[in-house]
């Protein structure tokens, strides 16, 4: 009977030391994971997102006080993905940060290239983070509606 007790605790011994290893895997996974979207978050904050790109398909904002406005609110946009990546986000969180900050840019102000292009920083926002839905607030941004909600 003794012995059937020993067994057992040194079984438990040995299960709580594999949750423990699992848990703290996962931590170090969660640290890596959440430095390197910061680090993504930096590169990005490095560069213009209105201006023509290089392959000539967008021309970038005609009217430059127009560009630094857009330029401005997308930088802001970075900066709270940043802090909200060094806060501990969650997936919720983040996609109610997409519908918030993007709502910043008025939609109707836009022509369809530039509001493409509003839409497409903010995917690669998501990309940096490695967020891979808006939860419908790209699209309900850009077209009124979710198209994938049929």
């Amino acid at each position: 009977m003794a012995t059937t007790w020993r067994y057992r605790l040194k079984t438990m011994k040995y299960i709580t030391y594999i949750i423990l290893l699992l848990v703290s895997l996962n931590t170090w996974a969660n640290v890596f994971e959440k430095d390197k979207a910061l680090e993504n978050l930096e590169h990005m904050k490095a560069r213009e997102y209105f201006s023509p790109d290089s392959s000539g398909l967008y021309t970038g904002v005609r009217s430059e006080v127009f560009k630094l406005q857009l330029e401005t609110q997308y930088q802001a946009a970075i900066t709270a993905f940043i802090n909200h990546t060094k806060s501990g986000a969650t997936e919720r969180s983040y996609q109610e940060l997409v519908k918030k900050s993007i709502s910043t840019f008025k939609r109707d102000m836009l022509d369809t290239e530039d509001a493409v292009r509003v839409a497409t920083n903010f995917e690669k926002l998501m990309d940096a983070i490695g967020l891979f839905s808006s939860g419908g607030a790209i699209n309900i941004w850009m077209y009124g509606f979710d198209p994938t909600k049929g």
